[in-house]
């Protein structure tokens, strides 16, 4: 796990990020722990983060910049669609990104698909600050599924999305999610969206990780045509840590700051409670540093169900 014996005093939580390279946050506090049929969920109170979503040895989201993450997730793909009524969430556990997409008056019906029903039970007990009781939101709709069979069948039904946030843990070896990144996982994506859809993904950190940011990224634009990767600072995540945008037509690149301003204040309840995206945020997201644009030049696998790519840590 990574996880020293934590005590009433401090202790140590190491996050293993490559052979040779760990990540080390003191920790103070237990405020609880499950071993679960899928993975060990911790929360844990950080000396510099504050509260702490652990899941497997691995930070989940902290009270520190959870909001970044979250809102960097959500906003760009549903104020691009323009319109989002029905979305469908895949993963994201705590409720924080059910939170952002239920702020949209636009939306009638979220969708938050999870395949483990203690973490949602563990979030909805213990993760008050991350969830704001969206769990509870009568346009809310959990379903405790594998995202992917979830998919499969929603690509065959009549009622089928405007947008699809895919916020699920990384494609470790010999994790179940290594198939949540394939090109038939995506296909099934597309198959689950309206005409218009659109979707996203988180996708790894595009510095520590940067093949499988790639691979994500080439595998995602061998099945949409508009694939945008953008990326955002992330202390909780030691650096910078990356999304990956796909539609069909819709392109997060052809809102400019006024347009996502105007957005914003039009589609939003309360969009003064937007701690961290705006039309300035929006722009620099998407402006990809010139080496991580050779990296998705050099690397181009594609992840496939015969043969996926994942990290080996």
């Amino acid at each position: 796990m990574g996880m020293k014996k934590l005590t009433p005093w401090t202790s140590w939580y190491v996050e293993w990020i490559d052979d040779g390279d760990a990540s080390f946050k003191a920790a103070n506090q237990l405020y609880a722990m499950e071993k679960t049929p899928y993975q060990e969920v911790f929360v844990v109170n950080l000396l510099t983060l504050g509260k702490a979503l652990i899941i497997d040895g691995k930070v989940q989201s902290t009270l520190f910049d959870e909001f970044v993450y979250h809102e960097s997730l959500v906003h760009p793909p549903l104020l691009a669609h323009g319109n989002p009524e029905r979305v469908l969430i895949l993963g994201g556990g705590e409720g924080a990104t059910l939170r952002e997409v239920l702020r949209y008056k636009t939306v009638k019906k979220a969708v938050m698909v999870d395949i483990d029903e203690k973490v949602v039970e563990f979030s909805k007990k213990y993760l008050q600050e991350w969830h704001h009781n969206s769990f509870f939101d009568k346009r809310a709709e959990v379903v405790i599924e594998d995202g992917r069979k979830y998919l499969e069948n929603a690509g065959k039904s009549d009622e089928k999305f405007d947008a699809i946030v895919i916020d699920l843990v990384d494609p470790l070896a010999g994790s179940p999610a290594v198939k949540l990144y394939t090109r038939e996982f995506y296909q099934l994506v597309k198959g689950a969206l309206k005409e218009g859809g659109v979707m996203v993904t988180q996708a790894t950190s595009p510095v520590l990780y940067q093949e499988m940011f790639a691979t994500i990224h080439s595998t995602i634009k061998s099945v949409f045509k508009i694939a945008r990767p953008y990326a955002v600072y992330m202390r909780s995540y030691n650096g910078l840590w990356g999304f990956v945008f796909g539609s069909e037509e819709k392109d997060p690149l052809q809102l400019n700051e006024s347009e996502v301003e105007r957005r914003i204040r039009e589609l939003l309840v309360n969009p003064e409670e937007l701690r961290y995206y705006d039309g300035d945020a929006h722009i620099g997201m998407f402006k990809i540093p010139k080496n991580l644009k050779q990296a998705l030049k050099k690397y181009t696998d594609i992840s496939t169900d015969e043969k996926p790519k994942y990290l080996e840590i």
